[in-house]
């Protein structure tokens, strides 16, 4: 922690480095937790910044959570970055709540969180929870130490960072917000698309603070980045793999597919394609998509109408039956999963599979793309997505 209480009451902020003999007066002092009013430990070394520490076996609530180095510096340098915007207060105590938020802005009532280590879903919902009952809007930043970019132009979300999905004021769409204190820059993740469980494709931003202010953080526009090509030479490598992994997750699948006499890696092309808002899924795009077409588009049923109350009954079957998997997200609170499915039917229409003829029918024009099995199937999946790139 940054910010400790003297005996007077006087609070003290670590927020600059400063010489070796300032840090051995300060020693001199008492120091108390502000809201344990536990003894505090002033720490300095020579390679970590200099910060306050309870006793060992402290019971202070707000000892959970180890801060390291990274952390501190993070908060010191998102505080420099604010202060000279609005009135900012580091490690602001909440009473009502119990809870301490790395910055707080009393006149925007928003509240800052660094977040550099794993946070359980039932503790980002609490602390969510309690905030807002202040009517206070949280904004969670990560380590951008946990950013990671693959070589082939995809990006690894991990489940814990899945959950700090959050909407801008500006975005139709939600992202994820980033900050290296080594380099005072921020990374913006937006226009999130799914491909996997944690491999996504996306717009990436990269921001000085000197660049940013806090209003154009939450209003910020940006140019969507093209992925069409990598996007399918992913596909196609998944196609390869999927059905040799050991203890198959995709045993329901493959027998689904078997029933059809459909090779595991010629499954139709009109599976497994970009929908913007199928972060909600978090099965693979290619399994959730599968599901729809063999469930409900096989090549017999040509001509043929189908309904969307239909197709959205059996999917709910299917999450049911732990086929498919919705994603957690407890900040993004507009739309569902449905807004997934509704969006891949129009994708559907848009490379001319399907119809609409009516409000939420549809007739089936076509059998879908697939590839003899002597020729490589991503063939098929360059025809569809070059479909979808002239219609965009």
């Amino acid at each position: 922690m940054l910010v400790a209480q003297t005996e007077t009451g006087q609070k003290i902020a670590l927020l600059e480095r400063y010489s070796s003999d300032y840090y051995q007066t300060l020693k001199e002092t008492k120091f108390y937790c502000p809201i344990c009013k536990g003894k505090l430990i002033l720490k300095v070394g020579i390679k970590n910044i200099a910060h306050f520490a309870h006793e060992p076996k402290s019971s202070c609530a707000f000892e959970y959570e180890r801060e390291t180095p990274y952390h501190l510096e993070g908060k010191k340098g998102l505080y420099r970055w604010l202060e000279k915007q609005t009135k900012v207060k580091m490690e602001e105590y909440l009473p009502s709540i119990s809870q301490r938020p790395d910055l707080f802005l009393p006149d925007s009532h928003v509240a800052i969180e660094f977040q550099c280590s794993a946070l359980s879903l039932e503790a980002l919902r609490k602390r969510n929870k309690g905030y807002s009952r202040l009517n206070i809007t949280p904004l969670w930043i990560l380590s951008a130490e946990r950013f990671r970019r693959s070589a082939k132009g995809s990006l690894k979300i991990s489940y814990n960072e899945w959950k700090f999905l959050q909407y801008p004021v500006s975005h139709l769409s939600p992202y994820l917000l980033y900050y290296c204190p080594n380099f005072s820059r921020f990374t913006i993740v937006s226009d999130i698309i799914a491909f996997s469980p944690t491999s996504v494709f996306a717009t990436v931003s990269y921001y000085s603070t000197a660049s940013l202010s806090l209003h154009s953080l939450f209003h910020l526009r940006y140019s969507k980045a093209s992925f069409f090509v990598p996007w399918v030479i992913k596909k196609g490598e998944w196609r390869m793999k999927y059905a040799l992994y050991p203890r198959n997750p995709y045993t329901p699948l493959l027998k689904l597919l078997y029933t059809h006499h459909i090779p595991p890696s010629h499954f139709p092309s009109e599976a497994g394609l970009p929908v913007k808002n199928g972060y909600f899924i978090e099965s693979h795009s290619c399994v959730w998509q599968l599901y729809i077409l063999l469930d409900h588009f096989l090549p017999q049923k040509r001509n043929s109408i189908i309904h969307y109350e239909t197709i959205l009954k059996q999917f709910k079957r299917r999450i049911q039956n732990r086929h498919v998997k919705l994603r957690e997200l407890p900040m993004v609170t507009k739309g569902s999963f449905e807004d997934a499915l509704k969006e891949y039917l129009r994708l559907l229409i848009t490379v001319g599979f399907i119809t609409e003829i009516e409000s939420n029918r549809f007739l089936i024009n076509r059998v879908w793309t697939t590839m003899p099995i002597h020729k490589h199937p991503i063939d098929g999946d360059y025809q569809i997505m070059n479909k979808l790139q002239l219609k965009q």
